[in-house]
This record gives structure tokens, sequence and C-alpha cells, in this order.
């Protein structure tokens, strides 16, 4: 849950698109 506050880019970029996508923006940043 606090390593996805850590990617506040990721996220907000992906609620913009998709309100559900805040998970995978947290996946994604973990990975990349």
């Amino acid at each position: 849950m606090v390593e996805k506050n850590t990617k506040p880019v990721m996220k907000s970029a992906t609620n913009a698109s998709d309100p559900g996508g805040d998970t995978e923006a947290f996946v994604m940043g973990e990975i990349n």
C-alpha cells in the first residue's frame, strides 16, 4: 500500500485514463 503512494506520477497517469488501473500502475512501477 505504501509503495503505491511512492509512484504518484504513474498512479496519476493511470487514474486519469482508468480509475481501476491504480494497482496496474503500482505493478508496472515495481517491474520497471
